[in-house]
């Protein structure tokens, strides 16, 4: 029995050894490569894939199995008793509870009226007159008579006597009203202790045993494939162009294949053939269109616009289809809106993607010019030659208030919000945007304190190209728009750090500064936050 097992632990270390050797032995894989494409290439690039390939080998290895085996463990059980415990209950019972009530009764009270009576009152009234002859010695003589006369008389007096009045009293009364008391009682009931019991039970563990045949996947060799890409005559690299492709391995030795993917070209490309002979893949491109109409046509010019100065005028717009190995070329003219007459025109070809063309040319303020730039583009590149007219009308007003454009305070309320690939400058300018003027912005990216300050990025952004959000705020993410690099977007646009927007305000017109450019600087500093 010793030696058995002895004999399966010397073939499972064998095993593992071997299993080992297998993964260190096996070299490393090169399925992806970037081709590197530039002047001294020609019209063709190669490299090579390289991919591992492993036969099935069937291997003797240990397994595992559960062996039973039995122990002893202790548990806890839970044992009823009998046990006594006092409660109280609340046992009802009868009272006389007294309370108030309030009755009605009579009483008499001694009260006087007033009162009135009609009498009829009469007494005497003399009336005297002088009778003639009836006096002594027959003169005259005053004769008197009495006549009794009654008159209706209002008497008034009291009329007293005892009356019955309502009257309401308090008096207590009782009834009888069921209470409760509390009683102490006993009563048997059943409760549990945890009381400890062992038993034996039967577990189980693993054991390692030999052995098992399994097959596994065993590097047998290396499979090279040179790849060879052929490029169209006419696509030859000059000077310092380059182009990139990305080539993958996708299939097996048997039925090898790539897959071949464009990262930065100057031209289009599409595969033509590709086939595996002599031992390596080659892909013959062709030529296809790089840009279409939809890119580089009207759409691509930006801002037109046509403005003054002392010497006259200037076309001013922004090409945003500028592209290597596509040619670019402007005709322009310029004339009143509802007049015939060509005031100026002209050519010149493309350079930078800003365009600045000066015109000498005296136009009047406060009238409508139209102003038509068309553009030519020729290239490989493309499809076919683009040929697009590009419109623009202006009134050319004269300012309102110049001394608002030299203002630093119409341009505030700046803003840094988000972190990393989110952080975003935002910051707005209040002067009328629809009165000739020229407004650039130089935009800075600074990390740093005042101690230590490193520039990150540098942009200048014409007004008119500016991206415009709610309530006419300016917005651009530091790293996607302004350029700030990918590692400083990183390392430095986290939050917890310090950064900088520095902008610098340019305008030009030819009523503001007796022609020439007012510029002022404007500093924020803000610390990244999260949001």
């Amino acid at each position: 029995m010793h030696q058995l097992k002895k004999y399966v632990a010397v073939l499972s270390m064998a095993a593992m050894s071997f299993s080992v050797s297998v993964h260190a032995a096996t070299p490393s894989e090169k399925l992806t490569t970037t081709l590197t494409r530039t002047a001294a290439s020609g019209v063709q690039i190669t490299d090579s894939l390289v991919k591992n390939v492993f036969r099935q080998d069937q291997v003797q290895v240990p397994y595992t199995v559960q062996e039973p085996y039995t122990d002893t463990e202790t548990y806890y059980e839970n044992v009823p008793y009998q046990d006594t415990e006092t409660y109280y209950e609340n046992v009802p019972y009868q009272d006389q509870e007294a309370y108030t009530d309030y009755e009605q009764y009579t009483d008499y009270e001694y009260r006087c009226e007033e009162r009135s009576r009609d009498e009829r009152v009469c007494h005497d009234v003399e009336s005297c007159h002088i009778a003639p002859g009836v006096g002594p010695g027959g003169g005259p003589n005053r004769v008197c008579t009495t006549q009794p006369v009654c008159e209706n008389v209002t008497r008034r007096y009291q009329d007293c006597g005892n009356v019955p009045v309502t009257k309401t009293r308090a008096v207590t009364k009782y009834r009888t009203v069921t209470k409760y008391r509390q009683e102490q009682r006993t009563r048997t009931v059943t409760r549990y202790r945890q009381e400890q019991r062992t038993r034996t039970v039967t577990k189980y563990r693993d054991k390692q045993v030999c052995c098992k045949t399994e097959t596994r996947n065993v590097f047998d060799h290396q499979f090279n494939m040179p790849v060879v890409v052929n490029f169209p005559a006419e696509t030859v690299l000059v000077g310092n162009e380059q182009e990139s492709f990305t080539v993958s391995f996708s299939g097996t030795e048997a039925a090898p294949a790539v897959q071949l993917v464009p990262k930065t070209t100057l031209f289009g490309y599409a595969i033509d053939h590709q086939e595996f002979r002599g031992g390596a893949m080659v892909i013959d491109l062709k030529r296809v269109a790089l840009y279409t109409q939809d890119q580089l046509g009207v759409a691509s010019i930006k801002g037109l616009g046509l403005r003054l100065t002392k010497d006259g005028a200037e076309i001013r717009f922004t090409d945003q289809g500028l592209r290597p190995r596509v040619t670019s070329a402007y005709s322009y003219q310029i004339h009143e809106v509802g007049a015939q007459d060509i005031l100026a025109q002209g050519s010149l070809n493309a350079q930078d993607a800003q365009v600045v063309i000066p015109v000498q040319v005296v136009l009047v303020e406060n009238k409508t010019y139209q102003v038509d730039v068309r553009v030519v583009r020729q290239g490989l590149p493309l499809a076919a030659d683009i040929d697009v007219v590009a419109s623009a009308t202006q009134k050319l007003s004269s300012l309102k208030d110049a001394s608002v454009y030299a203002n630093k305070a119409m341009v505030n309320t700046f803003e840094i919000r988000g972190e990393k690939e989110e952080a975003r400058l935002f910051f707005r300018d209040q002067s009328p945007k629809d009165e000739g003027v020229s407004t650039t912005y130089k935009i800075e990216i600074l990390a740093g304190d005042k101690t230590s300050t490193k520039v990150l990025a540098v942009k200048e952004i014409a007004r008119e190209n500016m991206i415009v959000t709610t309530k006419d705020f300016f917005r651009m993410l530091l790293g996607a728009d302004l350029g700030v690099p990918a590692q400083a977007v990183t390392d430095q646009l986290r939050a917890g750090k310090t950064v900088t927007a520095r902008v610098t305000v340019t305008r030009q017109h030819v009523g503001l500064n007796e022609g020439n450019p007012v510029s002022f600087i404007l500093n924020h500093t803000a610390t990244i936050k999260k949001e």
